[in-house]
């Protein structure tokens, strides 16, 4: 039912240990939660939270009895608090009073045997009005898959709906309604990458931020977006229709300029999510003058094996360059022979810019 194109196969998930009791369902499928309270996101409670069963006639006061009724099928599961989507990559949180969900992502620090800790990756909401509260309610759930109608009841539109499903991936599907009109996917972003799958990506950053409230992108199904602190990437994808999506362009904080959303119109398509997580699973270097014409190891270190890759200025053009995995000298039609700008020495990633491919900007 889910899938992703080509673009988005490089970014993998870290695969990691959990081994308290509270998390074994999620460690070994997915789990969906009442947090049987109203936490708004808070997920210090969450050992209070009590686990919907598959089969809800376990929760009738004679099981035996309901189930053994051929003509019964039970009854709608009302919750109590707000709804918890679990697995072992990611949390999704569903408040009824805000009306949105916030993604969680699982990280563990490497070399340990600590349980992954939820990290806050972005909140989705309605477009058209923030303050929305939201009626949940079960489609499935089994073991292999939840899927959950969500109803906006919303100031200004009237309502909307929206269907989240989830499996044991880190892949989230989002089939809004035809009067849900598009969403808001909040997250602080540094960096929002068009991937080209034939010529070079097309790279968002500080440079592109102008006094406009927004930057409109045409991009035919994909969209990858770097979060805030290098520990985070968000990937959206949807089938190509007439789609409209912006980044909300974000006050600067901390001396930090920021896309503060993905505004989405979905033209009535289904769409998807990805949050993956891994420490430094993206990085940003400052290249100067330090750079030129010398070998520079870097402190980043790649947190696992992939195709790992970024943009430099070859003869003044914006390039991309894998990184290799030696260092050698390449041959190239209009600047000739130079050492190849990127390379990697076992874990170590090293540059090595010269006048044809200068140290200028940054290398993302």
């Amino acid at each position: 039912m889910k899938s992703f194109p080509p673009a988005a196969v490089f970014l993998l998930c870290m695969t990691v240990l959990s081994t308290s009791l509270l998390h074994a369902h999620a460690a070994n499928g997915i789990v969906l939660w009442d947090t049987l309270s109203t936490t708004n996101g808070n997920l210090e409670s969450r050992g209070n939270w009590r686990a919907i069963p598959t089969d809800l006639l376990v929760l009738e006061k004679i099981p035996a009895k309901a189930s053994s009724d051929p003509g019964y099928y039970g009854r709608d599961y009302a919750f109590k608090g707000d709804a918890v989507v679990e697995n072992e990559k990611l949390l999704a949180f569903f408040s009824g009073e805000k009306g949105g969900m916030i993604l969680y992502t699982k990280t563990t620090e490497p070399n340990t045997l600590t349980l992954p800790t939820p990290k806050k990756t972005a909140e989705i909401i309605p477009m058209r009005d923030k303050e929305a509260t939201a009626h949940l309610g079960i489609i499935r759930n089994a073991g292999d898959e939840v899927v959950l109608e969500v109803s906006f009841e919303e100031a200004a539109t009237g309502g909307s709906r929206a269907v989240f499903s989830f499996d044991k991936t880190d892949i989230v599907g989002i089939k809004p309604a035809k009067e849900m009109q598009g969403v808001r996917v909040l997250a602080p972003i540094e960096y929002c990458i068009l991937p080209g799958f034939v010529g070079d990506d097309l790279i968002f950053g500080p440079a592109e931020r102008s006094d406009s409230d927004s930057i409109s992108l045409l991009s035919e199904n994909v969209l990858l977006a770097l979060i805030n602190g290098e520990n985070t990437a968000l990937t959206m994808t949807w089938p190509k229709a007439n789609q409209k999506i912006q980044l909300a362009c974000g006050n600067e904080q901390n001396g930090k300029k920021w896309f503060r959303s993905i505004n989405f119109e979905n033209d009535g398509e289904s769409f998807y999510l990805a949050a993956l997580a891994a420490p430094g699973i993206w990085h940003k270097e400052n290249l100067n003058a330090s750079f030129l014409e010398k070998d520079v190891a870097i402190k980043w270190k790649k947190p696992f094996p992939a195709k790992w890759q970024t943009e430099l200025l070859e003869t003044g053009t914006k390039t991309r360059f894998g990184f290799s995995e030696s260092k050698r000298e390449i041959w190239r039609g209009v600047p000739g022979s130079y050492n190849y700008p990127v390379w990697f020495d076992g874990e170590t990633a090293f540059y090595h810019l010269s006048k044809k491919v200068p140290p200028k900007g940054e290398s993302v």
